[in-house]
């Protein structure tokens, strides 16, 4: 059973979780990541450290990720890229706009890069037109469709691909899958969050 951790952020205290793989096997090949915390959609009732996840994620969307977020990031990164950081490359997956993808990614891949001395990259994925996020409009065929991959940035290594949440895993796995398909030697999901949904928490994300 996993343990939550707590963390102190001013009076804030975020619940954490321990770094927890997930595996997902789309085709003949499988994808693992892990998140931090558990993000509870706003229609079900929250307790007090369900709101200040939600908070969390919300302020990472908006550009604004905490220190104690990106401390749980960096963590990771720094244990998943130990022997050699130089073969890795941290990616984001895009947000419904390139404004967006900017305002939200910009600090934190300068700041994880830094803590972790691998490098980051906001051009490795970018979309062609911009769209509407898929919480607002639903998900539907191939979410990647719009996306282009400059395989320069990760041919050959291993990518950490950062989101903020994963609930069902179609946008990373289909990410990793090109990923993959353009060079990449390997490729780890890494989330602020995963979507819990207690009328479906038996499903597979």
């Amino acid at each position: 059973m996993l343990t939550a951790t707590f963390q102190e952020l001013g009076n804030v205290a975020l619940k954490f979780l321990p770094l927890h793989q997930k595996t997902l096997k789309p085709s003949n090949m499988e994808f693992s990541y892990y998140y931090t915390m558990e993000y509870l959609p706003t229609r079900y009732h929250a307790d007090e450290h369900e709101w200040n996840n939600r908070k969390a994620v919300w302020n990472f969307k908006d550009g604004s990720c905490s220190q104690a977020v990106l401390n749980r990031l960096a963590e990771f990164i720094r244990k998943e890229c130990l022997m050699n950081p130089y073969d890795c490359v941290i990616c984001f997956i895009p947000a419904s706009t390139s404004k967006k993808t900017v305002i939200r990614y910009s600090s934190v891949a300068r700041q994880l890069s830094a803590k972790t001395g691998v490098s980051a990259s906001l051009s490795a994925i970018s979309r062609r037109m911009d769209g509407e996020a898929g919480h607002l409009c639903g998900k539907t065929g191939n979410p990647t469709k719009d996306f282009d991959f400059d395989s320069r940035v990760f041919r050959g290594k291993k990518v950490i691909l950062i989101d903020d949440v994963i609930t069902r895993g179609r946008t990373f796995v289909q990410t990793a899958d090109k990923l993959m398909a353009n060079g990449a030697s390997s490729v780890v999901g890494l989330f602020v969050a995963k979507t819990v949904n207690p009328d479906w928490n038996t499903c597979e994300a």
